[in-house]
């Protein structure tokens, strides 16, 4: 079980052509294994690129990289 908080801004427009870029922050506790983090997410319109941490035994990063894609009909 997990408890997670997020922060986005969309920092242009949306009539501009980079209207759907985006900046995610956010944090999270883990229950089970009562681990908590933290960490920030770029969104593209087709890509997301971000930067995690989690406080654990041994520190670790956890980078995201994450790419979407979407259909209209």
């Amino acid at each position: 079980a997990q408890v997670n908080m997020e922060w986005s801004w969309l920092y242009n427009p949306s009539t501009s052509r980079l209207g759907n870029n985006a900046i995610a922050l956010g944090m999270k506790y883990d229950f089970t294994y009562s681990l908590f983090g933290f960490g920030f997410t770029h969104h593209w319109k087709n890509f997301e690129l971000g930067l995690h941490y989690t406080f654990a035994d041994q520190n670790r990063f956890l980078p995201i990289f994450g790419l979407t894609t979407t259909a209209s009909f």
